[in-house]
């Protein structure tokens, strides 16, 4: 790992519990003044360069608490890290995923820890998202759209929870597929043999934006905790996939994650969404399916188009222009939600907060 990786890894990571790392904002203030500067991460070891920049007191007294501090902490959390067979990199680093890069732009995640073939990560993809609590039905549908995906060269990308995206990734390597797992949380759990077994016969690759022993930057809100993580997360899936299906949305009742994934990436423009259409349709994918009037990013399908759907994806370039017009407009109570979740700067922990 380069020097400039090894400086933003101590900067972006969660690897001491007493400091929380640069949020998405401070990180993009720093990187755009190095680069006004002509300067690097690594300069930032050189107190003199880090006066030089033009940054607020409170911003670059964090950076320099994040060096001193984390620098020895930093360094035996990644050879532990290491030991347990995951590896880092960077957006300094030539590994890192070009998708990311060019379609995700400022809100790509600087540091990314990863288990298996990084190179999973470039091939032609589609992401699979969804409800964590599922029917029967959805159950046997999510898996049945998992196996055509695998049928067609497709590699999968979904984000590791319970119900859609377990389904859909287990579905997926069962019929001989690929998948690459967005993951926030650790991968300690029930599911780590079958994370082992399939990363070493080269058809798992998990993502993560934080390491697996770090904990979730939460906060409550309504009596409810929201996991700030699972947006980057979802970020992710979007801005690997050649384009999104969404199985299952709510918007008027159950958690909203999903169907906010989905309106962050319209309102960005980095792919198109196929929304399930037939069955029963819950709330959220009405309200996405509403939106193709008036928008070529949003669009439906049915298990019995789904093949000829993915052979159409597979020939179109992708559509990444900037979304325009309407249909790519978020609603008052929307735009209220994503700024206090997606856009809001990391507070010192309250009494009513939790990280």
């Amino acid at each position: 790992m380069s020097e400039d990786s090894k400086v933003v890894v101590l900067l972006c990571a969660r690897l001491n519990k007493d400091l929380e790392p640069l949020n998405e904002m401070e990180w993009n203030i720093l990187r755009r003044e190095l680069e006004r500067t002509g300067t690097t991460p690594k300069d930032l070891l050189s107190s003199e360069t880090l006066k030089e920049l033009n940054l607020k007191d409170e911003l670059r007294r964090k950076i320099e608490d994040l060096l001193e501090r984390s620098s020895v902490e930093g360094a035996v959390a990644l050879n532990e890290l290491r030991g347990w067979g995951i590896e880092t990199t960077t957006i300094y680093e030539e590994n890192y995923p070009s998708k990311l890069k060019s379609v995700l732009n400022d809100l790509a995640p600087p540091v990314l820890f990863y288990a298996g073939d990084l190179n999973l990560s470039e091939e032609l993809s589609v992401g699979v998202v969804g409800a964590r609590n599922i029917k029967e039905w959805e159950w046997d549908y999510t898996k049945r759209m998992s196996q055509m995906i695998a049928e067609e060269g497709f590699v999968l990308i979904s984000g590791g929870a319970k119900g859609t995206d377990e389904t859909a990734e287990k579905s997926c390597i069962e019929a001989g597929g690929r998948v690459v797992t967005v993951r926030t949380g650790t991968l300690l759990g029930k599911d780590q043999v079958w994370i082992r077994e399939n990363i070493l016969e080269g058809k798992l690759l998990v993502l993560l934006t934080q390491p697996p022993t770090a904990k979730s930057r939460m906060i409550v809100k309504s009596g409810k905790k929201i996991v700030f993580d699972l947006f980057q997360r979802n970020r992710l899936i979007y801005g690997l996939s050649k384009a999104v299906f969404v199985v299952t949305a709510y918007y008027d009742e159950g958690t909203k994650g999903t169907y906010y994934g989905a309106v962050e990436n319209l309102r960005k423009g980095w792919t198109t969404i196929y929304v399930r259409e037939d069955g029963e349709i819950p709330s959220g994918n009405r309200k996405l399916l509403e939106r193709s009037s008036t928008s070529s990013y949003v669009k439906g399908f049915t298990l019995s188009n789904l093949k000829e759907i993915l052979n159409q994806i597979k020939s179109v370039p992708v559509q990444r222009e900037k979304p325009t017009g309407s249909g790519e407009q978020m609603t008052l109570i929307e735009n209220v939600y994503m700024e206090r979740t997606l856009r809001k700067r990391t507070k010192k922990k309250g009494p009513n907060e939790q990280r």
